[in-house]
């Protein structure tokens, strides 16, 4: 991707970019196991998990609540999902 079109988006949604674009890379560039599965799809619902609750504190900051519950929600979801498939 060009910089030119990553300067066009904000911080946050550069984020998930960033962080999960080696982990794509990688999983689509050499054989996995089935151990490194389970490590890049934990380390995506992470990376959401930390997006997720980025933009809570944005949509407290400019007092979107409703906003700030969704994402709330949605977060712990997440971590919901993370706490019941552990192995």
């Amino acid at each position: 991707m060009e910089d030119t079109q990553l300067k066009s988006h904000e911080l946050e949604d550069n984020i998930i970019l960033t962080i999960l674009l080696p982990g794509l890379i990688c999983e689509n560039m050499f054989t996995t196991d089935p151990l490194q599965e389970k490590r890049i799809k934990k380390s995506i619902i992470e990376t959401q998990i930390k997006f997720y609750d980025m933009k809570v504190e944005k949509a407290r900051r400019y007092e979107e609540y409703e906003k700030a519950m969704r994402y709330q929600k949605l977060s712990r979801g997440l971590r919901k999902y993370l706490k019941r498939n552990r192995h």
